[in-house]
């Protein structure tokens, strides 16, 4: 048995193992160069005097000892130089990069021709660890390139997560300014339903600034179109307690989505931005949207979804206020697709799609103001979120199968289009839905007595006033928030 005095010896050398391996790796750029080689800076007295440096010590002390690592960034990163970390796809582990006393420390990208963070899977590493990449405290400005990119071979088993494809990288008390593009991710195994949950990038507690749509970086796979601030394919991108302030996105949609997730939560406020693409594209992709809110700003259309398979999207508690920005200059919103597909004019479309659950509340700058809802070609759920019936819909069904479970009545909502199945949970009054040419309604409270085909004034099928099938097509583009 070991005695008492000889476990508290053993312990704290152990302790002291721990301490020295997991010791701070400090970063200055505002001193001399002490050293020959990476392996030789770190510490309080010889500091590296690039992140690049600090990124590849980190790595050779995560190799050597297992130990998760810290980096310390002390004083501003002016942009003369570059401020990029090398690729950190070899680091096994958790990897905090913070900065001195949590006194924020802003780095400039300007000399930076390449990401901020890189996980790129280029070679075989042996990690049985989840990798976790943590920044706090750091203020990001001018950058051309972007802040966080991941491109592995991700997960694919949709039941669990292997612990050497889990990859998440997370920034808390952020501020950006004059940035183009936030997060990418990008699969090397493309053509397969992933695991978004495995690898994400996450955005807690930010203030973000006159942030655009990149003007020299293209999306993966196209040489015509821009990527967009997040583009995600199979992984997860996510935002809690956010402000972006004076945003102009001209060329692409802020957020782009092929089989993976973004996540809105907890306050997020959208201030004189200028939206002139859907603010969210996504392909088979889910959505989570809770407690946005938008103020003098120009938004044509919140959410275009399409694809299979299931998609999903919660639009909870959306606020959209005074649109003093609408009147922009001429000629300054002048695109209408990206990436191959075709934007439509209203607030919230679907097209193209199965099986996919809407639930929605969103809230106009005023009551009288219905918010237009394309459904083309898909089969569509859409539900109110706990069951709060102010918003007032311009429903548009065309060619698809609808499951409406919020309450229509002339007061909150209207049923047009044509050639769709509708299934209505919940109605108030029958003549809201008689702009829909050859649609057939059912009811889960009753016959719902109007068409199944087209009315004409000359073969009317129901007890509303009849219309005929061009007054269907009544253009949302008149609707304004």
């Amino acid at each position: 048995m070991i005695k008492l005095s000889n476990f508290i010896l053993l312990f704290f050398i152990y302790i002291t193992i721990l301490l020295v391996n997991s010791q701070d790796i400090y970063v200055n750029y505002n001193v001399p160069k002490g050293y020959s080689t990476f392996d030789e800076c770190g510490d309080w007295n010889t500091p590296c005097v690039s992140i690049e440096d600090a990124g590849k010590r980190a790595i050779s002390n995560s190799i050597a000892s297992g130990v998760d690592q810290f980096i310390t960034i002390v004083g501003n990163v002016d942009g003369t130089t570059s401020a990029s970390f090398s690729n950190l796809y070899k680091y096994c582990g958790t990897l905090n990069i913070r900065s001195y006393n949590n006194v924020p420390v802003t780095i400039d990208g300007s000399s930076s021709t390449t990401p901020f963070i890189t996980i790129e899977e280029n070679e075989v590493v042996s990690c049985n660890k989840k990798r976790r990449y943590i920044f706090r405290f750091l203020q990001f400005e001018n950058w051309d390139q972007t802040l966080a990119k991941i491109n592995i071979n991700q997960e694919t088993n949709l039941a669990s997560i292997e612990d050497s494809k889990n990859v998440a990288i997370a920034f808390f008390n952020s501020k950006l300014t004059s940035i183009s593009s936030l997060s990418l991710i990008y699969p090397k195994n493309i053509g397969y339903e992933y695991n978004q949950i495995a690898t994400s990038i996450t955005f807690n507690t930010l203030v973000a600034e006159k942030l655009t749509s990149s003007s020299t970086l293209f999306a993966p796979n196209s040489i015509t179109n821009y990527l967009p601030p997040v583009y995600i394919v199979g992984g997860t991108t996510s935002f809690y307690s956010a402000t972006f302030n004076d945003n102009n996105f001209t060329t692409t949609p802020f957020i782009y989505t092929v089989g993976g997730e973004s996540r809105f939560t907890s306050s997020i406020v959208f201030n004189n931005s200028i939206f002139c693409t859907p603010f969210s594209f996504a392909n088979a992709a889910i959505g989570t949207y809770r407690n946005l809110v938008f103020n003098d700003y120009k938004l044509t259309t919140l959410v275009q979804a399409t694809g299979t398979p299931v998609l999903s999207y919660s639009l909870m508690n959306i606020h959209v206020t005074l649109n003093t920005a609408q009147d922009v200059p001429s000629g300054f919103c002048s695109i209408n697709q990206y990436l191959g597909y075709t934007f439509s004019d209203s607030f919230i479309v679907v097209k193209d799609s199965g099986s996919s659950p809407i639930y929605s509340n969103v809230y106009p700058s005023s009551s009288s103001n219905r918010i237009p809802v394309l459904i083309d070609n898909s089969n569509v759920s859409f539900w109110p979120y706990l069951n709060l019936v102010e918003t007032s819909f311009d429903f548009n069904f065309v060619n698809s199968q609808i499951s409406l479970y919020y309450p229509i009545g002339d007061s909150n909502g209207i049923i047009r289009g044509s050639n769709s199945t509708i299934m209505l949970h919940s109605v108030e009054d029958n003549s809201v839905a008689c702009g829909c040419s050859n649609c057939h309604f059912d009811s889960m409270i009753g016959t719902i007595e109007c068409p199944i085909v087209t009315p004409t004034p000359s073969t009317c099928m129901c007890s509303c006033p009849c219309v005929s099938s061009s007054s269907s097509s009544l253009s949302s583009s008149s609707f304004s928030l």
